[in-house]
């Protein structure tokens, strides 16, 4: 009885390719990526709203601007023709600075800076005195017949001549 070389049953079996040296640290480096992108996206994405809660609807509208404290901002709402306007209290003069607040006036009807003297419309619109700039505005919108402002993003009086 012959025996078959050794060999021969070795030469049945294939062997397996080796890895390139560089694949198992492309993956690494793959996965890193993926998980820092994804470390970047999910606070953005998980971020919480900057639109807050201010009030329902009520009717009829007030007449008069009505004062709200939002999350240390204070706020005036004024309704122009059905459209509702949040406007800050910070008075646009240097001198507000120094905290003081915008005062609504029923009997002039005009918003009035205590400290300076300056005075503003209802929709916040420069009247007179010596303030560089009509009222700034938070941004404000309807939700479920609720008002939503976002004290972030205040957007600054314009400038008058």
């Amino acid at each position: 009885m012959i025996k078959p070389p050794h060999n021969t049953l070795q030469n049945t079996i294939q062997q397996r390719p080796s890895l390139p040296l560089w694949l198992p640290f492309a993956f690494l480096l793959a996965c890193l990526l993926f998980i820092s992108s994804i470390l970047l996206i999910l606070p953005a994405w998980w971020s919480p709203s900057p639109w807050k809660a201010l009030t329902a609807i009520v009717t009829p509208l007030p007449s008069d601007p009505q004062h709200y404290s939002l999350d240390g901002t204070e706020l005036y709402l004024v309704w122009i023709d059905r459209t509702p306007i949040a406007l800050s209290t910070q008075t646009p003069s240097l001198r507000g600075w120094n905290g003081c607040r915008l005062k609504w006036d029923t009997n002039e009807q005009l918003f009035v800076d205590p400290c300076g003297g300056s005075r503003f419309f209802r929709d916040g619109s420069y009247k007179y005195g010596p303030s560089p700039r009509s009222l700034t505005r938070l941004p404000i919108r309807v939700v479920d017949d609720r008002l939503e402002v976002d004290p972030t993003h205040l957007q600054l009086g314009s400038p008058h001549p």
